[in-house]
């Protein structure tokens, strides 16, 4: 049996309010999947020194904000951790533009447990009693998690220590307080400054899931048009994708 565990606290790692310029009432508005938390900290805060422009981002799990969306939130862009949401809402006619590849993520194994073993990619050391991947139904790498675990191990034998958080934020709140003995995360969490020395982890090769391209796309309810396009534009720039490679992230243009 799949557990699922929903925090209704705020967590140390759900970080659904960050501003890059304090007590503005005229920000820019960037909505952004969980998974960008630590990379979307400095690339907007690199953003706003190069252009003045002052911003907002709220967090959430890709699926959930792909909903507010739809019900008119009052956001200017919409970063996304996977191609489809962006793409379905151009097709809703719900953004100015076309969504913008830019940047390819990856899958990694992250554990604080020094007894556990996670090098071979099977996840069936007895040490591992419970791990953690973000809902597969709302969020990109929930769904590639998932994907991951049914291709590199017997998954009758993993189903039962799985459990589901409801993003990439929580699953990290569980391996950081040792709620669970191993999360698959993002690798630009790994890669951030906050966690680079925290436990250990280990890259899930690529050919156990399918890539997380990930789009962003300029929202028609926009206020801030055109400074929802200097971030677009950004976000496409050789700085955005030195910082972006940083955190372990692809940057080649979308084939």
């Amino acid at each position: 049996m799949i557990r699922y565990i929903f925090l209704t606290s705020l967590l140390s790692f759900v970080l659904l309010y960050t501003s890059c310029s304090s007590k503005n009432n005229n920000k820019l508005r960037i909505t952004a999947a969980a998974s960008t938390q630590f990379v979307l900290d400095e690339l907007v805060e690199e953003f706003t020194k190069e252009t003045g422009v002052p911003c907002e981002v709220i967090l959430g799990s890709s699926g959930k904000l792909f909903a507010k969306i739809k019900e008119n939130a009052p956001y200017d862009i919409f970063v996304s951790a996977d191609t489809i949401y962006p793409n379905q809402l151009y097709s809703l006619g719900l953004t100015e533009e076309k969504p913008v590849f830019y940047a390819q993520g990856k899958l990694v194994l992250w554990t604080l447990r020094d007894d556990v073993f996670i090098e071979d990619f099977t996840v069936t050391d007895q040490n591992i009693s419970t791990l953690a991947i973000s809902n597969p139904r709302h969020t990109p790498y929930g769904k590639a998690a998932w994907q991951a675990l049914k291709n590199m191990t017997v998954f009758d034998s993993i189903i039962s220590k799985v459990i589901i958080a409801e993003s990439i934020s929580q699953v990290n709140h569980f391996v950081y307080s040792n709620t669970v003995t191993v999360g698959v995360t993002s690798k630009s969490t790994v890669l951030s400054p906050e966690m680079k020395t925290v436990g250990r982890w280990k890259e899930i090769p690529q050919k156990y899931y399918d890539t997380i391209n990930q789009s962003l796309v300029i929202l028609k309810n926009t206020t801030h048009k055109s400074e929802a396009q200097l971030f677009s534009n950004f976000m496409v720039s050789d700085r955005a994708k030195e910082i972006l490679s940083t955190f372990g992230y692809l940057t080649l243009s979308k084939k």
